[in-house]
């Protein structure tokens, strides 16, 4: 019966508890930490969530806007599978391409939506 869940069904007339989400996470940073990162010789940005690998991106991309989920330049963490729950929390970490942290935190993904984080350095 929910709207934001994958397998809503528009003629469903009790909520069984069966609703299934999916949401996705961008990241990115501004043309600040860019220039930041390229000052201070990183060569490569790469998305960690809850420890496992998800994506990079060039320090050379800084963003003077908002990315979609589905923008090719930033860090996607995409259709992710949030099962019965509606969200999720995570702790994430950018890291540097000798695997030092630039940045850290948590954020939450909710069915449906995108949630954009810009992080700093």
């Amino acid at each position: 019966m929910d709207m934001d869940a994958e397998n809503f069904y528009f003629e469903a007339e009790e909520d069984d508890g069966s609703c299934s989400y999916r949401g996705s996470a961008v990241f990115y940073h501004d043309l600040q930490t860019s220039q930041n990162l390229i000052n201070d010789g990183v060569t490569n940005v790469k998305l960690y969530v809850d420890g496992n690998f998800w994506d990079a991106m060039s320090p050379n991309v800084g963003f003077s806007f908002v990315p979609t989920c589905e923008h090719p330049d930033a860090m996607l963490m995409q259709n992710y599978g949030l099962g019965y729950q509606k969200s999720e929390s995570f702790y994430y970490s950018i890291r540097d391409q000798n695997e030092v942290v630039l940045a850290s935190g948590t954020f939450s993904i909710t069915g449906n939506q995108c949630t954009a984080i810009e992080y700093t350095y």
